[in-house]
């Protein structure tokens, strides 16, 4: 096992024509605390939501301990009504197994086929549909303009956010932990600090 507990290697994400992570390089050493910073529209949500496998990059990879994440976020979530017992209170947080429909018309067609290439590289269940494809599995598409889609077939889906940080509130005050509330009025930074701006750790 290496001494990175998270790593991201050239990670990619954009939501239609922006691009929000242009192929950030991060390492974590297990025991460091990283401050992300950045403005507005930087990125930083994104990061941490790669971080714990709510988004999978377009390009790149993210490691936890050593083990791609984009492959262990559904596990987790149909796993989370026993990891995260306490007691007998199984905790359902709605995981609802659906795959991401994401559509190019033909200026994005190469972009969507780069991408689908790299998730298939890495083990992910997606296919690419023709505008015929398209329409027999969702009549109420307008395909006109349509390229190509790109389908998860499994592993994609949403999840009840709240009542997941919820269940880890409650495992975490099960296992000892005791929340306190306050206000807070300075910030003391020791560590890496990672900017993004824009969309790349500096």
């Amino acid at each position: 096992m290496s001494d990175f507990f998270l790593r991201f290697v050239a990670v990619e994400k954009a939501f239609g024509p922006k691009k929000v992570l242009r192929g950030v390089n991060l390492d974590v050493v297990r025991g460091e605390t990283v401050v992300v910073l950045g403005g507005s529209g930087s990125g930083k949500s994104v990061l941490l939501r790669h971080a714990v496998g709510l988004f999978r990059p377009d390009a790149g990879q993210v490691f936890v301990e050593d083990v791609e994440i984009s492959k262990l976020g559904a596990r987790f979530f149909k796993s989370a009504p026993e990891l995260l017992a306490v007691g007998d209170d199984r905790p359902d947080v709605a995981f609802q197994e659906a795959g991401y429909l994401l559509l190019a018309t033909r200026a994005g067609l190469a972009v969507l086929e780069q991408n689908h290439a790299v998730q298939v590289a890495h083990g992910a269940e997606v296919v690419l549909l023709s505008p015929r494809e398209l329409r027999e599995r969702f009549p109420w598409l307008l395909t006109a303009d349509l390229a190509t889609g790109s389908l998860g077939l499994r592993d994609e889906g949403w999840i009840d956010p709240y009542s997941l940080l919820m269940a880890f509130k409650r495992k975490a005050m099960d296992l000892g932990v005791t929340y306190v509330h306050g206000a807070v009025v300075a910030v003391a930074r020791r560590g890496a600090a990672a900017n993004l701006d824009p969309g790349m750790v500096a």
